[in-house]
């Protein structure tokens, strides 16, 4: 059987908000980037030429859109 993966991972995938800028006001500015160990371990792997995948799954009740005023 070939191989289609050298790794694959089973997890969550986290947002993390990392600094951006500063605002005209004086407030830090923040973007959404993808994040998570499992995540992040792929893409360094990825970086190095590593063939990789990732299996994951949301939690019913974690999205927007599962609560009150939520959007999807």
């Amino acid at each position: 059987m070939e191989k289609c993966y050298d790794v694959v991972a089973l997890g969550e995938l986290l947002i993390d908000f990392t600094q951006s800028g500063i605002s005209a006001q004086g407030n830090p500015i923040y973007e959404a980037n993808p994040g998570g160990a499992p995540c992040n371990v792929l893409a360094m792997l990825q970086k190095l030429g590593r063939k990789t995948a990732f299996l994951g799954g949301r939690i019913r009740g974690t999205a927007p859109a599962d609560h009150p005023g939520g959007r999807s």
